[in-house]
C-alpha cells in the first residue's frame, strides 16, 4: 500500500512539472483510452445483448401485426357473407396467437416490473462511491403493438407495454463503470435503451440512462 502510494505521489509530481501543452495532450490520451476502454469492455457485450432482446421483440410485434390484419380480413369476409365458414381460419389465427402470447410469457418471465425498476437503479446507486443521482424521470408507458382505431375505440391496447425510466448521473468514471456493471449483474433483465457518457472534468463523468421494461398493466405502479 505504501508502495502504491508513493508511485501516486511521484506520478502527481510528474505531472505538476509537465507544462500546459502536455497537460492537454496527456488528458486527451487518457480519455482516448477510457472510452476505448468503455466501449470494448462495457458497451459492446451489453449493446449484443440488448440488440438480441430488441430482435426478439421486433420479431413478434411483427407477428402480432400479421395475426391482425388477419382477423381483420376473417371479420371482413364474414360482413360480405354471413354464412361463410371461417371456423377453420378462426381455429388457424387462434392457434397463432396462443403461440406468441406464450412467447411473450416467456420474454418477460425474467423482465423487473416497472414498480420495482426506479427502487432498483436508487438501490444499486446507493452502493456506489462518489455518484451522485442528478435526475430519475419516468417516461411513460406505451403499447408494445400501436392498436388499431377499432381498438382503440374499444378500450384495447394490446395488452403488453413498454415502460421507460431517464436517470441522470454524475460521479467518478470507474465508479459509474462499476455502477453500471452491478446493474448488469442482477438477476432481473430489462432493456437498455441508452446509455450515455461525458467526461465533464476528468475523473468526473456524467451519464444519461434509459432503461425500460414490460409489463401487461398500462399505468406505472409505483416508483
Amino acid at each position: 500500500m505504501k508502495e502504491l502510494k508513493a508511485r501516486i505521489e511521484q506520478l502527481r509530481l510528474r505531472i505538476d512539472s509537465m507544462t500546459l501543452r502536455e497537460r492537454v495532450l496527456l488528458f486527451g490520451t487518457v480519455v482516448v483510452v477510457l472510452f476505448m476502454a468503455w466501449d470494448s469492455f462495457l458497451m459492446a457485450p451489453l449493446g449484443a445483448r440488448n440488440e438480441a432482446q430488441v430482435t426478439r421483440l421486433e420479431t413478434v410485434r411483427g407477428e402480432i401485426d400479421k395475426i391482425n390484419q388477419q382477423v381483420r380480413a376473417i371479420l371482413e369476409e364474414r360482413k360480405k357473407d354471413p354464412n361463410l365458414e371461417l371456423n377453420r381460419d378462426l381455429a388457424r389465427v387462434s392457434a397463432r396467437v396462443h403461440n406468441i402470447d406464450r412467447r411473450i410469457a416467456k420474454e418477460m418471465a425474467g423482465l423487473i416490473g416497472p414498480q420495482q425498476m426506479a427502487r432498483m437503479l436508487e438501490e444499486v446507486l446507493v452502493q456506489q462511491d462518489n455518484l451522485k443521482p442528478l435526475r430519475i424521470e419516468n417516461l411513460g408507458s406505451s403499447p408494445l403493438v400501436m392498436p388499431t382505431q377499432q381498438e382503440f375505440a374499444d378500450g384495447d391496447s394490446g395488452g403488453v407495454y413498454r415502460h421507460r425510466l431517464l436517470l441522470e448521473m454524475e460521479g467518478g468514471y470507474l465508479q459509474t463503470v462499476d455502477y453500471l456493471r452491478a446493474l448488469q449483474a442482477l438477476p432481473w433483465t430489462f432493456y437498455w435503451d441508452e446509455v450515455s457518457i461525458e467526461l465533464v472534468d476528468y475523473p468526473t463523468a456524467r451519464v444519461r440512462l434509459v432503461v425500460s421494461t414490460l409489463s401487461l398493466e398500462e399505468n406505472w405502479i409505483g416508483t
